[in-house]
Protein backbone atom coordinates (compact mmCIF):
# COMPACT_ATOMS: atom_id res chain seq x y z
CA UNK A 1 0.00 0.00 0.00
CA UNK A 2 1.32 3.29 -0.78
CA UNK A 3 -0.10 6.51 0.27
CA UNK A 4 -0.19 10.02 -0.53
CA UNK A 5 3.30 11.16 0.65
CA UNK A 6 4.63 7.79 -1.00
CA UNK A 7 4.98 6.01 2.65
CA UNK A 8 5.08 2.11 1.60
CA UNK A 9 3.56 -0.64 3.95
CA UNK A 10 3.04 -4.11 3.42
CA UNK A 11 -0.95 -3.09 3.22
CA UNK A 12 -3.36 -0.88 4.31
CA UNK A 13 -3.13 -1.15 8.18
CA UNK A 14 0.20 -2.34 8.69
CA UNK A 15 1.94 -0.90 11.71
CA UNK A 16 5.66 -0.21 12.18
CA UNK A 17 7.71 -3.12 12.67
CA UNK A 18 9.13 -3.96 16.20
CA UNK A 19 12.95 -2.91 15.00
CA UNK A 20 11.34 0.27 14.97
CA UNK A 21 11.17 0.70 10.85
CA UNK A 22 8.58 3.35 9.96
CA UNK A 23 7.84 1.91 6.50
CA UNK A 24 8.83 0.19 3.72
CA UNK A 25 10.64 3.48 2.16
CA UNK A 26 9.13 5.85 0.51
CA UNK A 27 8.09 6.02 -3.67
CA UNK A 28 10.31 9.15 -4.30
CA UNK A 29 13.24 7.23 -3.11
CA UNK A 30 12.73 3.63 -4.23
CA UNK A 31 10.70 1.54 -7.10
CA UNK A 32 7.77 -0.45 -5.81
CA UNK A 33 10.04 -3.11 -6.94
CA UNK A 34 12.88 -2.49 -4.43
CA UNK A 35 10.00 -2.52 -1.70
CA UNK A 36 8.71 -5.74 -2.90
CA UNK A 37 12.34 -7.48 -2.70
CA UNK A 38 13.47 -5.59 0.66
CA UNK A 39 14.62 -7.46 3.13
CA UNK A 40 11.57 -6.53 5.41
CA UNK A 41 8.93 -7.63 2.94
CA UNK A 42 10.91 -11.01 2.59
CA UNK A 43 10.91 -11.14 6.66
CA UNK A 44 7.26 -10.93 6.49
CA UNK A 45 6.76 -13.51 3.97
CA UNK A 46 9.15 -15.86 5.75
CA UNK A 47 7.48 -15.45 9.39
CA UNK A 48 4.08 -16.15 7.54
CA UNK A 49 5.15 -19.17 5.80
CA UNK A 50 6.46 -20.47 9.16
CA UNK A 51 3.41 -19.94 10.77
CA UNK A 52 4.98 -16.93 13.30
CA UNK A 53 3.54 -13.66 14.13
CA UNK A 54 4.69 -10.41 12.46
CA UNK A 55 4.61 -7.59 13.94
CA UNK A 56 3.23 -5.56 11.10
CA UNK A 57 0.71 -7.11 11.20
CA UNK A 58 -0.07 -6.44 15.28
CA UNK A 59 -3.42 -4.20 13.90
CA UNK A 60 -5.13 -7.10 12.78
CA UNK A 61 -4.24 -9.77 15.85
CA UNK A 62 -5.71 -6.58 18.02
CA UNK A 63 -8.67 -6.55 16.01
CA UNK A 64 -9.39 -10.46 15.77
CA UNK A 65 -9.41 -10.60 19.59
CA UNK A 66 -12.95 -8.89 18.98
CA UNK A 67 -13.86 -9.74 15.65
CA UNK A 68 -13.24 -12.77 13.15
CA UNK A 69 -13.38 -9.74 9.98
CA UNK A 70 -10.30 -8.36 10.10
CA UNK A 71 -8.33 -6.84 7.04
CA UNK A 72 -6.22 -9.98 6.94
CA UNK A 73 -9.19 -12.98 6.99
CA UNK A 74 -10.83 -10.42 4.36
CA UNK A 75 -7.75 -10.46 2.21
CA UNK A 76 -7.43 -14.60 3.07
CA UNK A 77 -10.75 -14.84 1.46
CA UNK A 78 -10.77 -12.55 -1.26
CA UNK A 79 -7.02 -13.37 -2.92
CA UNK A 80 -6.76 -17.10 -0.89
CA UNK A 81 -7.25 -18.29 -5.15
CA UNK A 82 -3.55 -17.44 -5.56
CA UNK A 83 -2.41 -19.17 -2.39
CA UNK A 84 -0.91 -22.37 -3.80
CA UNK A 85 0.40 -20.21 -6.74
CA UNK A 86 2.61 -17.81 -4.54
CA UNK A 87 3.36 -19.77 -2.13
CA UNK A 88 5.06 -22.24 -4.68
CA UNK A 89 7.55 -19.64 -5.83
CA UNK A 90 8.17 -17.68 -2.76
CA UNK A 91 11.49 -18.94 -1.15
CA UNK A 92 12.55 -20.27 2.32
CA UNK A 93 14.25 -17.34 3.10
CA UNK A 94 10.68 -15.03 1.85
CA UNK A 95 12.47 -13.89 -1.11
CA UNK A 96 10.47 -14.04 -4.86
CA UNK A 97 12.18 -13.57 -7.97
CA UNK A 98 9.34 -12.49 -10.09
CA UNK A 99 6.81 -9.60 -8.52
CA UNK A 100 3.24 -9.52 -10.07
CA UNK A 101 1.10 -7.18 -8.52
CA UNK A 102 -2.43 -9.51 -7.63
CA UNK A 103 -3.63 -6.28 -5.62
CA UNK A 104 -3.45 -2.67 -6.04
CA UNK A 105 -3.53 -0.37 -3.59
CA UNK A 106 -2.14 2.97 -4.26
CA UNK A 107 -3.12 6.21 -2.74
CA UNK A 108 -1.54 8.65 -5.52
CA UNK A 109 -2.91 11.99 -3.87
CA UNK A 110 -4.29 13.52 -1.18
CA UNK A 111 -7.39 15.40 -3.58
CA UNK A 112 -10.49 15.45 -1.64
CA UNK A 113 -13.36 17.18 -1.30
CA UNK A 114 -14.17 16.22 2.03
CA UNK A 115 -12.36 16.96 5.22
CA UNK A 116 -14.24 14.51 7.67
CA UNK A 117 -13.15 14.99 11.44
CA UNK A 118 -11.39 11.94 12.01
CA UNK A 119 -8.98 12.21 8.64
CA UNK A 120 -5.84 14.82 8.25
CA UNK A 121 -3.88 16.70 5.18
CA UNK A 122 -2.01 13.82 4.55
CA UNK A 123 -5.37 11.90 3.40
CA UNK A 124 -7.19 15.32 2.41
CA UNK A 125 -6.07 18.72 0.34
CA UNK A 126 -9.37 20.55 2.18
CA UNK A 127 -7.47 19.45 5.57
CA UNK A 128 -4.30 20.06 4.69
CA UNK A 129 -5.75 24.26 3.08
CA UNK A 130 -7.41 24.16 6.44
CA UNK A 131 -4.08 23.46 8.40
CA UNK A 132 -1.85 26.12 6.08
CA UNK A 133 -4.42 28.77 6.67
CA UNK A 134 -4.69 27.73 10.41
CA UNK A 135 -1.24 29.31 10.64
CA UNK A 136 0.15 25.43 11.43
CA UNK A 137 4.61 25.75 11.06
CA UNK A 138 4.83 22.47 9.40
CA UNK A 139 2.12 23.54 6.22
CA UNK A 140 3.33 26.98 5.55
CA UNK A 141 6.01 26.35 3.01
CA UNK A 142 4.14 23.29 1.44
CA UNK A 143 1.42 22.69 -1.01
CA UNK A 144 -1.84 21.71 0.02
CA UNK A 145 -1.71 18.93 -2.57
CA UNK A 146 0.27 15.92 -1.91
CA UNK A 147 1.20 13.35 -4.73
CA UNK A 148 2.94 9.58 -4.21
CA UNK A 149 4.62 10.73 -7.47
CA UNK A 150 5.99 13.55 -9.07
CA UNK A 151 8.20 11.86 -11.95
CA UNK A 152 5.08 9.37 -13.46
CA UNK A 153 7.70 6.73 -12.56
CA UNK A 154 5.17 5.09 -9.96
CA UNK A 155 1.81 5.24 -12.36
CA UNK A 156 4.28 3.75 -15.21
CA UNK A 157 4.82 0.90 -12.50
CA UNK A 158 1.39 0.59 -11.79
CA UNK A 159 0.64 0.68 -15.23
CA UNK A 160 3.23 -2.07 -16.37
CA UNK A 161 1.16 -4.63 -13.10
CA UNK A 162 -2.48 -4.40 -15.26
CA UNK A 163 -2.09 -7.56 -16.91
CA UNK A 164 -1.45 -9.40 -13.48
CA UNK A 165 -4.08 -7.82 -11.25
CA UNK A 166 -7.08 -9.21 -9.96
CA UNK A 167 -8.20 -6.86 -6.79
CA UNK A 168 -8.35 -3.14 -7.91
CA UNK A 169 -8.40 -1.14 -4.67
CA UNK A 170 -8.92 2.82 -4.86
CA UNK A 171 -8.97 4.92 -1.93
CA UNK A 172 -7.68 8.17 -0.91
CA UNK A 173 -8.29 10.94 -0.64
CA UNK A 174 -11.09 10.77 -2.95
CA UNK A 175 -10.34 8.02 -5.69
CA UNK A 176 -13.23 9.56 -7.94
CA UNK A 177 -11.22 12.94 -8.26
CA UNK A 178 -7.95 11.21 -9.44
CA UNK A 179 -6.50 11.40 -12.45
CA UNK A 180 -4.15 8.12 -12.28
CA UNK A 181 -6.98 6.53 -10.85
CA UNK A 182 -8.89 6.81 -14.21
CA UNK A 183 -5.40 6.54 -16.17
CA UNK A 184 -5.45 2.70 -14.93
CA UNK A 185 -9.25 1.93 -16.00
CA UNK A 186 -8.41 2.96 -19.03
CA UNK A 187 -5.47 0.60 -19.59
CA UNK A 188 -7.28 -2.10 -18.31
CA UNK A 189 -9.99 -1.52 -20.35
CA UNK A 190 -7.42 -1.09 -23.39
CA UNK A 191 -5.98 -4.38 -22.37
CA UNK A 192 -9.31 -6.08 -21.80
CA UNK A 193 -8.52 -6.47 -18.43
CA UNK A 194 -11.73 -5.32 -17.86
CA UNK A 195 -13.32 -8.55 -17.71
CA UNK A 196 -11.00 -10.13 -15.49
CA UNK A 197 -10.67 -7.53 -12.80
CA UNK A 198 -12.41 -7.01 -9.68
CA UNK A 199 -12.93 -2.86 -8.55
CA UNK A 200 -13.01 -2.07 -5.10
CA UNK A 201 -13.73 1.79 -3.76
CA UNK A 202 -13.87 3.47 -0.89
CA UNK A 203 -15.63 6.42 -1.65
CA UNK A 204 -17.09 8.85 0.13
CA UNK A 205 -19.90 8.81 -3.09
CA UNK A 206 -20.06 12.54 -4.01
CA UNK A 207 -18.68 12.64 -7.45
CA UNK A 208 -20.38 11.00 -10.70
CA UNK A 209 -18.46 13.17 -12.91
CA UNK A 210 -14.58 14.21 -12.98
CA UNK A 211 -13.41 16.69 -15.62
CA UNK A 212 -14.19 14.96 -19.49
CA UNK A 213 -14.58 11.03 -17.17
CA UNK A 214 -17.93 10.20 -16.36
CA UNK A 215 -16.94 6.75 -13.62
CA UNK A 216 -20.74 4.97 -14.50
CA UNK A 217 -19.40 4.84 -17.86
CA UNK A 218 -16.18 3.57 -17.67
CA UNK A 219 -17.66 0.94 -14.91
CA UNK A 220 -20.03 -0.18 -17.40
CA UNK A 221 -17.03 -2.06 -19.04
CA UNK A 222 -16.12 -4.12 -16.08
CA UNK A 223 -17.06 -7.66 -14.64
CA UNK A 224 -17.15 -6.36 -10.87
CA UNK A 225 -17.30 -2.71 -9.13
CA UNK A 226 -17.69 -3.00 -5.48
CA UNK A 227 -18.77 0.53 -3.85
CA UNK A 228 -16.78 0.28 -0.07
CA UNK A 229 -19.42 3.91 1.26
CA UNK A 230 -17.60 5.70 3.85
CA UNK A 231 -20.53 6.29 5.50
CA UNK A 232 -20.42 7.03 9.43
CA UNK A 233 -24.11 8.21 9.89
CA UNK A 234 -26.96 10.04 7.81
CA UNK A 235 -28.57 13.77 7.82
CA UNK A 236 -26.82 16.36 9.84
CA UNK A 237 -24.70 14.05 11.82
CA UNK A 238 -23.33 12.44 8.58
CA UNK A 239 -22.17 16.69 7.33
CA UNK A 240 -21.11 17.23 10.33
CA UNK A 241 -18.39 14.17 10.36
CA UNK A 242 -17.99 13.72 7.25
CA UNK A 243 -17.42 17.69 6.42
CA UNK A 244 -18.72 18.50 2.93
CA UNK A 245 -21.26 15.80 2.59
CA UNK A 246 -24.31 16.74 1.11
CA UNK A 247 -26.68 14.09 2.16
CA UNK A 248 -29.38 14.37 -0.48
CA UNK A 249 -26.41 14.19 -3.36
CA UNK A 250 -25.10 10.97 -1.54
CA UNK A 251 -27.82 9.12 -1.10
CA UNK A 252 -28.98 10.27 -4.56
CA UNK A 253 -25.54 9.09 -6.31
CA UNK A 254 -25.73 5.54 -4.49
CA UNK A 255 -28.95 5.18 -5.67
CA UNK A 256 -27.77 5.95 -9.59
CA UNK A 257 -24.37 3.62 -8.55
CA UNK A 258 -26.46 0.70 -8.18
CA UNK A 259 -28.45 1.00 -10.86
CA UNK A 260 -25.65 -0.74 -12.87
CA UNK A 261 -25.74 -4.55 -12.58
CA UNK A 262 -22.10 -4.83 -11.86
CA UNK A 263 -22.39 -2.48 -8.96
CA UNK A 264 -23.18 -3.92 -5.90
CA UNK A 265 -22.49 -1.73 -2.31
CA UNK A 266 -20.55 -2.19 0.71
CA UNK A 267 -20.51 0.36 3.46
CA UNK A 268 -17.53 1.15 5.40
CA UNK A 269 -18.36 2.50 8.90
CA UNK A 270 -15.74 4.27 11.16
CA UNK A 271 -17.44 3.86 14.56
CA UNK A 272 -15.95 6.68 17.00
CA UNK A 273 -17.37 8.34 20.19
CA UNK A 274 -19.67 10.97 17.41
CA UNK A 275 -21.48 8.19 16.42
CA UNK A 276 -21.39 5.31 18.59
CA UNK A 277 -24.87 6.50 20.92
CA UNK A 278 -26.76 6.89 17.88
CA UNK A 279 -25.34 4.32 15.70
CA UNK A 280 -28.44 1.97 16.00
CA UNK A 281 -30.53 4.83 14.30
CA UNK A 282 -27.65 4.82 11.56
CA UNK A 283 -28.35 0.80 10.99
CA UNK A 284 -32.46 1.88 11.00
CA UNK A 285 -31.34 4.42 8.20
CA UNK A 286 -29.73 1.85 6.52
CA UNK A 287 -31.81 -0.99 6.15
CA UNK A 288 -34.84 0.80 5.57
CA UNK A 289 -33.47 3.23 3.09
CA UNK A 290 -30.58 2.41 1.55
CA UNK A 291 -29.29 -1.30 1.93
CA UNK A 292 -32.42 -3.03 1.23
CA UNK A 293 -31.36 -4.19 -1.63
CA UNK A 294 -29.79 -7.60 -3.53
CA UNK A 295 -26.80 -5.70 -4.58
CA UNK A 296 -25.86 -4.73 -0.88
CA UNK A 297 -22.76 -6.94 -0.48
CA UNK A 298 -21.57 -6.29 3.48
CA UNK A 299 -20.90 -3.15 6.61
CA UNK A 300 -17.28 -3.25 7.63
CA UNK A 301 -16.83 -1.79 11.09
CA UNK A 302 -13.64 0.16 11.89
CA UNK A 303 -13.32 0.99 15.60
CA UNK A 304 -11.29 3.85 15.65
CA UNK A 305 -8.21 4.12 18.01
CA UNK A 306 -6.96 6.87 15.82
CA UNK A 307 -7.42 9.97 16.39
CA UNK A 308 -7.19 9.56 19.60
CA UNK A 309 -9.76 11.58 21.31
CA UNK A 310 -12.18 10.12 18.77
CA UNK A 311 -11.98 6.74 20.23
CA UNK A 312 -15.25 5.26 21.44
CA UNK A 313 -13.35 3.60 24.61
CA UNK A 314 -13.76 7.37 25.70
CA UNK A 315 -17.38 7.44 25.92
CA UNK A 316 -18.25 8.10 29.20
CA UNK A 317 -19.76 4.64 30.61
CA UNK A 318 -23.29 5.80 30.82
CA UNK A 319 -23.24 6.99 27.36
CA UNK A 320 -21.54 3.49 26.24
CA UNK A 321 -24.63 1.62 28.57
CA UNK A 322 -26.65 3.61 26.55
CA UNK A 323 -25.38 3.03 23.02
CA UNK A 324 -25.56 -0.42 24.03
CA UNK A 325 -29.38 -0.39 25.06
CA UNK A 326 -29.61 1.50 21.66
CA UNK A 327 -28.08 -1.32 19.56
CA UNK A 328 -29.44 -4.73 21.21
CA UNK A 329 -33.30 -2.83 20.91
CA UNK A 330 -31.86 -2.66 17.03
CA UNK A 331 -30.94 -6.17 17.12
CA UNK A 332 -34.62 -7.18 18.21
CA UNK A 333 -36.15 -5.16 15.20
CA UNK A 334 -33.61 -6.28 12.54
CA UNK A 335 -35.09 -6.94 9.68
CA UNK A 336 -34.74 -11.13 9.22
CA UNK A 337 -32.54 -10.19 5.86
CA UNK A 338 -29.67 -8.33 7.66
CA UNK A 339 -29.43 -10.59 11.13
CA UNK A 340 -27.06 -12.33 10.07
CA UNK A 341 -24.89 -9.61 9.46
CA UNK A 342 -25.30 -7.66 12.51
CA UNK A 343 -25.65 -10.49 15.11
CA UNK A 344 -22.48 -10.83 15.98
CA UNK A 345 -20.27 -7.49 15.06
CA UNK A 346 -23.10 -5.43 16.96
CA UNK A 347 -21.76 -7.66 19.98
CA UNK A 348 -18.24 -7.30 18.74
CA UNK A 349 -18.66 -3.43 18.99
CA UNK A 350 -20.10 -3.14 21.98
CA UNK A 351 -16.85 -5.65 23.66
CA UNK A 352 -14.48 -3.47 22.38
CA UNK A 353 -15.99 -0.26 23.38
CA UNK A 354 -15.89 -1.97 26.88
CA UNK A 355 -12.84 -3.05 26.61
CA UNK A 356 -11.35 0.06 28.22
CA UNK A 357 -13.41 2.84 30.41
CA UNK A 358 -10.64 6.37 29.24
CA UNK A 359 -13.31 8.71 29.77
CA UNK A 360 -11.21 10.01 33.19
CA UNK A 361 -8.46 10.82 31.11
CA UNK A 362 -9.27 11.69 27.64
CA UNK A 363 -11.95 14.03 28.66
CA UNK A 364 -9.97 17.05 28.10
CA UNK A 365 -8.48 15.94 25.07
CA UNK A 366 -11.79 15.06 23.88
CA UNK A 367 -13.23 18.36 24.88
CA UNK A 368 -10.38 20.06 23.61
CA UNK A 369 -10.02 18.51 19.93
CA UNK A 370 -13.93 18.92 19.15
CA UNK A 371 -14.04 22.98 20.21
CA UNK A 372 -10.93 23.53 18.21
CA UNK A 373 -12.29 22.05 15.21
CA UNK A 374 -15.92 23.72 16.00
CA UNK A 375 -14.13 27.01 16.20
CA UNK A 376 -12.13 26.56 12.73
CA UNK A 377 -15.26 25.50 10.99
CA UNK A 378 -17.96 26.99 12.67
CA UNK A 379 -19.98 24.75 13.67
CA UNK A 380 -21.69 23.35 16.35
CA UNK A 381 -21.02 19.98 18.24
CA UNK A 382 -23.47 20.68 20.87
CA UNK A 383 -26.27 21.17 18.47
CA UNK A 384 -25.55 18.16 15.77
CA UNK A 385 -25.31 16.07 18.91
CA UNK A 386 -27.37 16.60 21.38
CA UNK A 387 -27.19 13.14 22.96
CA UNK A 388 -23.43 13.87 23.99
CA UNK A 389 -23.75 16.71 25.59
CA UNK A 390 -22.91 15.56 29.02
CA UNK A 391 -19.41 15.45 27.46
CA UNK A 392 -19.84 19.15 28.45
CA UNK A 393 -17.98 20.17 25.38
Amino acid sequence: MVTPEGETFPCCVAVPDSSGQKNLGNTHEKSLQEMFHSEEMNALRKDILNEKKNSWCNYCYEHEKFSPNSFRSAANRHLGNFFDELVSITQPDGSVPDFKMKYLDIRFSNVCNFKCRLCGAAYSSQWAAETKASGHPDWQNRSVIIHADESNKLLSEALQQVPNISLAYFAGGEPLMNDEHYMILEEMIRLGKNKEVDLRYNTNCSVRKYRHRDIMELWSHFKSVEISASLDHYGERAEYIRHGTNWGDVESNLKLFLSLPQVNLSVHSVISLLNYVTYADFLDYLTTHITNTDKFYTHSQVMTKTPDFACLQNLPEHLKNQAETNLNKFLERCPDKFIGLYQNRIPELIAFANAEHNWSSMAETVRFNIRERDRIRDEDFNKVFPELQHLEV
